[in-house]
């Protein structure tokens, strides 16, 4: 059995948004063409809470960009971005969204980093995600969305390492840093994930 993953398909990682990644709405028709293709498709969503500790506005004389620790981790502070209940965290516009079956959250717990779809920093938080894919007998699971540097890539990760059959569809990944995408794709392919275009039908 197979899903389709969403990952970080969010207004607020759109250009324009408060932590836009540019060209990421460029991915939203390939991911539409692949909604029909799939009988489970997951969103995995950032969804922080206003208080959390890696938001700049919760320090005062703090600015973007300076590092803190967080519970022994070095993080770099941030404007907010995909606070939950707020506009900037729903699904991208010009996205399909009701065709979702179920959607993973990401990020929150106010004392931890989201890292991947599976789970927050150092796996101190479960999504919930495993244990869905396992009750519906998913063994393969394709990745679409962004930031391929961080969250794609460390859910493909993860993926692997839970047993999982894993494909990214190149043509429905963004990632901050262009220039980076094939090494990532290298280095991905090295540690047993597919990287696959979605044009030449691979599911």
């Amino acid at each position: 059995m197979k899903a389709l993953i969403i990952i970080g398909l969010q207004v607020d990682l759109l250009p324009l948004g408060a932590a836009e990644i540019a060209g990421s709405d460029a991915i939203i028709p390939a991911v539409n063409g692949l909604l029909d293709e799939f009988e489970i498709v997951i969103a995995a969503q950032f969804s922080y809470p206003a208080k959390h500790k890696m938001f700049v506005a919760n320090y005062p004389w703090r600015r973007p960009g300076q590092e803190i620790d967080l519970l022994g981790d070095k993080i770099l502070l941030k404007n907010y971005y995909c606070i939950e209940g707020t506009f900037g965290a729903e699904p991208a516009m010009g996205f399909n969204s009701e065709k979702v079956t179920y959607t993973a959250r990401m990020g929150t717990d106010k004392r931890l980093l989201s890292f991947s779809a599976f789970y927050d920093e150092n796996k101190k938080r479960d999504t919930g995600l495993n244990a869905h894919l396992t009750e519906n007998q998913i063994t393969e699971i394709y990745l679409v969305g962004l930031p391929l540097e961080t969250t794609v890539a460390n859910t493909a990760i993860d993926a692997i390492e839970a047993g999982f059959e894993v494909i990214i569809f190149k043509d429905a990944i963004c990632g901050i840093e262009k220039t980076l995408t094939e090494d990532i794709f290298n280095d991905l392919k090295r540690k047993g994930v597919q990287i696959k275009s979605s044009l030449a039908g691979n599911f």
